[in-house]
């Protein structure tokens, strides 16, 4: 009973991190967009000042949006100079307390610190120091957005290394 509903839950996390992670993948058609327009004008005349600012705003929400999508596919950098040699259940157990002693105080500490700082944020409707003076709330709202997906995305991680089968399961 308690299986089938961690493992009902985990697919609904995966499905929420597989929707958010696709749709932040096309962050870098714009991107590049702005990115080749800004070298255009820096040949040709001089450079905007918003291009640059919305370009960083734009590469900073698609680098950690996409942290989550990146736990859910292995895509992240793994040390396993512990693990290696060790049998399938050993490795399992070493996983289990990586994820618990390490992955989530970490980033639940991000959250925990990072949510003040959007909020503040908001409620003062801080914009940039630039003279275009772009509204920055929204994105200090990245941060804790992309920690909660990646704080969900680690508890469905969690699970598949607890009812995992035959797959092999890295963290």
């Amino acid at each position: 009973m308690l299986k089938s509903k961690l493992l009902t839950l985990k697919d609904i996390i995966e499905k929420i991190t597989e929707w958010t992670g696709v749709v932040t993948c096309f962050l870098a058609v714009p991107l590049c967009l702005l990115v080749v327009f800004e070298v255009c004008l820096r040949i040709v005349s001089t450079p905007t000042i918003w291009s640059f600012e919305v370009g960083l705003m734009m590469f900073g929400a698609h680098y950690f949006l996409l942290a989550a999508f990146g736990l859910k596919y292995k895509s992240h950098a793994a040390i396993d100079i512990f693990t290696s040699h060790a049998s399938r259940k050993l490795n399992k157990v070493f996983q289990v307390i990586s994820y618990l002693l390490l992955f989530f105080p970490f980033v639940i500490g991000v959250f925990v610190l990072s949510l003040p700082y959007a909020l503040t944020a908001w409620q003062c409707m801080e914009t940039s120091w630039s003279m275009w003076g772009q509204p920055l709330y929204i994105v200090k709202s990245i941060m804790p957005i992309a920690t909660f997906l990646l704080i969900i995305q680690g508890i469905a991680e969690l699970i598949k290394i607890i009812y995992s089968g035959s797959e092999e399961v890295r963290p």
